[in-house]
């Protein structure tokens, strides 16, 4: 097993070292919850404190495909050259991205999902009194959200800050399922810590976001899939699901039956395409592109409907929660690994390390929450950066690791996954 070492590591390296007993750790489960703490809250300090020393700020993933070399090698008449040099490129992207970022014009942006996971790592430790849930920072950073809502609705809505690609372009801010759920649910945790119904309104009206600007065409029983932006007709299964549950948690407080009644025809489509092992794939019908099953996304998918359960007042979806959060554990992981898919290992990504953190935490079970503190105690050693107080991005197989700061990516995620884990063990 790769506990007992993992453990060590990391006590040496955040426990001052007059107080490292072997005894803390293993004797007592109330001190070893304690030790666990004392990590948790000094990775989510450090990392806090980067990300504002940046100004929340950072490069993206996508960021190196907006060269003009890889504009150029994409754009080669012969297929034997473009494929060549594509790959070299690609194997610059992984190997040495420093080198490419030189060609990036864009500096780094600030993101809304980046800072929608901050505000609920924050809300969720200001609930149990922890000195590290900073209110007013939350705020801060919520009122940049509702300030900063894309241009491109009438409803509030999030998107990514820069010119993105997915079969199509799509346009700086355009607002995105994925993104607008995050936001949407970082107000709910502030309405829910505070009382204050200005939050409460502006998931109310991301709702109608989906609702009035997102596309989807019903099936034969009346259920769909929301689009992934309101600009396109993709058909992917996370993203329509964290809506759903968005939909859920605002019905849960206003009791508005439309709402209800939305959020139920998309939660059901799902669960009517969820496999017989309970897996979901990636991409939902009518656009089965690929057969994928992937870590994070299948996270997302577990998270949403667990919290749908809590909301949606009767156990329809018990189990297809039940049955999705099996498979997860039981094919998705190697030992403490968070596995790319269940069929591969790796590449390790750092989102399916914090996701797979809180899809363990919010169940509840001992089973999970411990697989959740083994995920976490694996995710600090191996991918914290010490000497630079932020989360890599990637492993490979060969051990390689790809330590650039993407913060709406790695960071941004743990400082909320890690938040989970605080409050449990207190």
């Amino acid at each position: 097993m790769l506990l007992p070492a993992i453990a060590e590591k990391l006590l040496h390296s955040f426990i001052p070292e007059q107080l490292f007993s072997r005894d803390v750790y293993t004797s007592n489960i109330k001190r070893k919850q304690i030790v666990k703490s004392d990590i948790y809250s000094s990775i989510i300090k450090k990392s806090i404190t980067y990300a504002q020393s940046n100004e929340y700020k950072s490069y993206d993933v996508s960021d190196l495909m907006k060269t003009k070399p890889y504009a150029l090698f994409s754009g080669l008449s012969n297929n034997f050259l473009r494929r060549a040099t594509l790959y070299l490129y690609s194997t610059l992207m992984k190997r040495k991205p420093e080198w490419i970022r030189k060609f990036v014009k864009e500096k780094g942006y600030i993101y809304p999902q980046g800072q929608a996971m901050v505000i609920r790592g924050l809300v969720t430790l200001a609930k149990k009194n922890n000195p590290l849930g900073d209110i007013e920072e939350a705020k801060k950073l919520a009122d940049w959200l509702i300030k900063n809502s894309s241009p491109h609705s009438k409803h509030y809505g999030w998107g990514q800050p820069f010119l993105w690609y997915s079969r199509k372009p799509f346009p700086p801010n355009t607002p995105r399922a994925t993104v607008s759920s995050q936001v949407a649910w970082a107000m709910l945790y502030l309405f829910e810590y505070t009382q204050d119904e200005i939050y409460l309104d502006v998931a109310k009206d991301v709702c109608y976001l989906f609702k009035e600007e997102f596309n989807y065409t019903p099936d034969n029983n009346g259920n769909f899939c929301v689009s992934y932006t309101t600009i396109d007709n993709y058909h992917i299964h996370n993203a329509s699901m964290l809506a759903a549950s968005v939909i859920f948690r605002v019905y849960a407080y206003t009791k508005i039956a439309e709402l209800g009644e939305f959020g139920m025809r998309i939660a059901d489509f799902t669960a009517s395409h969820q496999n017989e092992d309970g897996s979901f794939y990636y991409w939902a019908p009518p656009d089965k592109l690929s057969y994928v099953i992937d870590n994070y996304h299948t996270g997302f998918v577990l998270e949403s409907y667990k919290t749908i359960k809590e909301d949606c007042g009767d156990s329809r979806y018990d189990n297809v929660y039940s049955d999705g959060i099996s498979f997860y554990y039981d094919n998705l992981f190697l030992d403490v690994i968070p596995k790319i898919s269940w069929e591969k290992t790796y590449p390790i990504d750092i989102q399916s390390c914090s996701q797979s953190i809180m899809t363990f935490c919010l169940d509840g079970n001992q089973k999970y929450i411990k697989k959740a503190h083994e995920i976490a105690d694996y995710t600090i050693q191996s991918f914290f950066l010490k000497d630079k107080n932020h989360f890599a991005y990637k492993i490979y197989e060969n051990n390689f690791i790809d330590k650039s700061y993407y913060f709406r990516w790695a960071d941004a995620w743990m400082i909320r996954a890690l938040s989970y884990l605080m409050v449990e063990s207190e």
